[in-house]
């Protein structure tokens, strides 16, 4: 039975991910640090980091540690460099210490892209410290062979104290909270389900190298509510579609962060889903009653 280390497994991604891998039976270690988790350490400190990992002995690590408030990031940069750069150091100088073959992804953002239509992994613009350190922690885990998977998901969070961007959407429908959506932000995620799916792919099918995995064909995000919502509900929706211009974030924002998947498709053999079909996957999974 392989094991599988899992830092930062009890965000709302490692939660979900976490429960799929045990279903499967693998040998799952979770890792948290606020949340009660099989091991509580300090990511950022190497020793711990590596009598953790000596003590367990994982075949596998998929790294979820990450600070990713991204107006935060922006505010406490030292902080952004602890919780997204130091964990892959510290994991990436003990894989290098180790005398046999050790898989390990590291689960980056599709935040590292700016430019129109479909970005592939060299087009990267950082235009915030989030996107900076996710960049720099990218640039480590490849030295250690990681398969690096940037991604963006939504879906059903298994996690109590985290709603994703669509468990947002249909609350403020189910509670008729008016919305303001961004027509001029688009991205390319995945379902929760199908990243995980996808995930497991990888562990079975293992290529290092920087993968953008996300659905093929993306679109804005008030037109990701606006299908997301569409025949869920009986309630006349009160949604306006502004630009991310128009709010005074800390930090900026890209606008084009929709990705080019081919690449993870030929090395990985697979054909991922289109956007609007991981739309209408969740839309007929879930229980919600709009």
């Amino acid at each position: 039975m392989l094991t599988i280390f899992i830092a930062g497994g009890t965000g709302m991604l490692g939660s979900s991910l976490c429960k799929y891998l045990r279903k499967l039976k693998y040998n799952v270690v979770v890792h948290g640090f606020e949340n009660k988790a099989d091991i509580m350490i300090d990511m950022t400190d190497e020793a711990t980091v590596a009598k953790s990992l000596d003590q367990v002995n994982p075949d596998i690590i998929v790294n979820l540690v990450c600070l990713s408030d991204v107006d935060r990031n922006e505010i406490e940069h030292n902080l952004a460099y602890q919780l997204n750069v130091k964990p892959v150091e510290n994991i990436a100088h003990w894989i290098k210490n180790q005398n046999r073959d050790i898989q390990f992804i590291q689960i980056s953002t599709d935040h590292l892209y700016d430019s129109d239509g479909l970005n592939q992994e060299k087009n990267v613009i950082c235009r915030n410290t989030y996107a900076t350190t996710k960049y720099q922690a990218d640039q480590i885990a490849l030295d250690a062979d990681a398969s690096v998977l940037r991604t963006n998901f939504f879906g059903k969070s298994q996690n109590k104290n985290r709603q994703s961007f669509s468990d947002w959407i249909e609350s403020n429908v189910a509670n008729n909270i008016p919305m303001s959506l961004f027509h001029d932000v688009y991205f390319s995620p995945l379902s929760m389900q199908t990243l995980i799916k996808m995930i497991v792919h990888v562990i079975e099918n293992y290529q290092p190298g920087i993968f953008n995995l996300g659905s093929r064909k993306g679109m804005s995000k008030s037109e990701f509510a606006y299908k997301l919502i569409i025949n869920m509900h009986e309630k006349d929706l009160s949604l306006t579609k502004i630009s991310v211009e128009d709010i005074g974030f800390t930090a900026l924002r890209p606008k084009g962060m929709m990705m080019d998947v081919s690449k993870f498709e030929k090395y990985f053999g697979i054909t991922l889903p289109t956007l609007e079909s991981e739309i209408n996957t969740h839309r007929r999974s879930t229980n919600n009653k709009l």
